[in-house]
């Protein structure tokens, strides 16, 4: 995050620097001669141009990943907050009944792993929508079918909302190899710009300084 900042910073240098050489006609008529005229001066700032839209895109996906995540470990707790009370009623109603126990291998303690954290809950509620004798016993403890059927969707809202997260995941992969290839290229191109200047403006250190200014001022 930090350097992706260093780097954002560094861009709008560069923009500011480019627009400043090409409104000096001193030294623009100068860095003309020494091969960038009009055209090759429109191809760094297009290059300039493109690699901020990158870290823009990269910045506005970064959010959104954020966003995916919050909604996935916010309707996790929901899931999980729910799956306690339902564990404490079979637990309740395997006081008195013991054949409740064995199907359902509850656990109050769930996996951190994901993959085994929802197949736990998805066979704790197949059991239980599939046996009439827990599911009576439920009644009793003000958890009917309307109940279990919000689980369904709160179920299905936390395997979408994983999805959600991990496609923002290795969509944040290709945007960041994007980012970093535009700003390299654009860098090689800034540093071959100043390089063109310090050599061929060596014997002309007033131009080569007002040269230099121009990645200093802020506008």
């Amino acid at each position: 995050m930090c350097s992706n900042l260093i780097n954002n910073q560094k861009i709008h240098r560069y923009g500011l620097a480019l627009k400043n050489v090409m409104k000096k006609p001193e030294i623009s008529a100068a860095m003309h001669r020494l091969g960038y005229n009009n055209e090759k001066m429109a191809e760094g700032l297009a290059l300039l141009e493109s690699t901020a839209q990158c870290f823009d895109t990269y910045d506005l996906h970064e959010k959104n990943k954020q966003d995916a995540l919050h909604k996935f470990e916010n309707t996790s707790d929901l899931m999980m907050s729910i799956y306690q009370i339902h564990c404490k009623k079979i637990k309740a109603i395997a006081l008195q009944n013991s054949t409740v126990v064995t199907p359902l291998e509850f656990a109050t303690i769930l996996p951190n792993n994901y993959a085994k954290w929802i197949r736990k809950i998805k066979t704790f509620y197949f059991v239980i929508s599939t046996d009439p004798l827990i599911k009576n016993h439920l009644w009793l403890y003000n958890t009917g079918e309307a109940d279990l059927e919000e689980v369904e969707r709160i179920i299905f809202r936390v395997e979408n909302a994983q999805e959600n997260y991990c496609y923002a995941l290795k969509e944040e992969q290709k945007l960041a190899d994007k980012k970093n290839k535009a700003f390299l290229k654009l860098n090689q191109w800034m540093h071959q710009f100043s390089t063109t200047a310090q050599r061929g403006l060596a014997e002309q250190p007033a131009l080569l300084e007002l040269f230099f200014e121009s990645f200093q001022q802020k506008k």
